[in-house]
């Protein structure tokens, strides 16, 4: 079973590749240290077997290359993917799911990206249901979740001007064809639906935060302290998917966000202990 995930993950990492130095390639320094990087994934990959302590070793270097090249503005999908990649190699969970996120939010709908996301989901110690609710929009509007915005953004402009056009060209000659009319309100409903799903997903920006627990034995409780009991009859552990609603200092300073789980309870907990994406 190892050995056929790290084959796995070995795969679909390489095809991001031309991506990334795509991403990278104006810039002589961050195209060196993404080479750096690649290469210690690639030996650490190999390594993996025959020196285990090595390949940890690399890990960490490439986790590390990736990370810099983020932080310096080099914004992908690609470079959040393989930061991702290093750190499930690494076993860190938590982490790894935030930045499988912040890739799919540059790319929804890869499929590379949602697979290696669902695997690293699996590996959750305390995984958390969604209520059946959440799954059945999420089946039906699966193409509004698999949609980047952008694109959205652009059909929907591409929709409205289309819809006028064939408006001003129906009056110009005077065509009462019924083929035009139902091209019209065709395109009409199609552009009205993804105007819909751009301003859906603009007010959920604006208004729902969400996050990833990136520490284990994580304990909710019902209030913004930790002199506060429990919420739950167990602690959670890193990689669990939340929303954070709230956000409140206790009296020593410390922030705590109020979140609610997939499956729609809620409580309090450190913001150290959680990595909004």
């Amino acid at each position: 079973m190892k050995r056929v995930t790290t084959l796995f993950m070995a795969i679909v990492f390489a095809v991001a590749v031309p991506t990334l130095r795509a991403s990278v390639a104006s810039e002589p320094s961050a195209a060196a240290t993404l080479r750096q990087a690649l290469t210690q994934y690639e030996s650490a990959v190999a390594s993996k077997t025959s020196n285990p302590e090595e390949s940890q070793q690399l890990f960490e270097r490439a986790a590390l290359g990736f990370r810099d090249l983020l932080d310096g503005g080099h914004k992908s999908a690609g470079l959040y993917y393989n930061l991702a990649n290093s750190l499930v190699r690494l076993g860190r969970i938590g982490p790894a799911i935030v930045n499988y996120r912040r890739a799919l939010r540059l790319e929804p709908g890869n499929e590379r990206i949602q697979r290696n996301l669902e695997f690293a989901r699996s590996r959750v110690e305390t995984p958390i249901p969604s209520a059946p609710l959440s799954q059945f929009t999420q089946t039906v509007f699966s193409w509004h979740h698999n949609t980047a915005f952008s694109s959205r953004l652009v059909l929907a402009v591409c929709g409205y001007v289309m819809f006028w056009l064939l408006l001003m060209v129906a009056r110009q000659f005077s065509l009462r064809a019924t083929w035009l009319t139902w091209m019209k309100w065709t395109i009409a409903a199609f552009t009205i639906a993804v105007w819909t799903s751009v301003a859906v997903e603009r007010f959920h920006r604006m208004h729902t935060t969400e996050g990833v627990l990136t520490t284990n034995n994580v304990v909710l409780r019902k209030g913004y302290g930790e002199n506060y009991d429990p919420q739950l009859d167990r602690p959670l552990s890193e990689g669990v998917e939340v929303l954070i609603r709230e956000t409140r200092e206790d009296v020593e300073g410390k922030e705590w966000f109020y979140v609610e789980l997939s499956d729609g309870k809620g409580g309090w907990l450190r913001a150290d202990q959680c990595s909004i994406i």
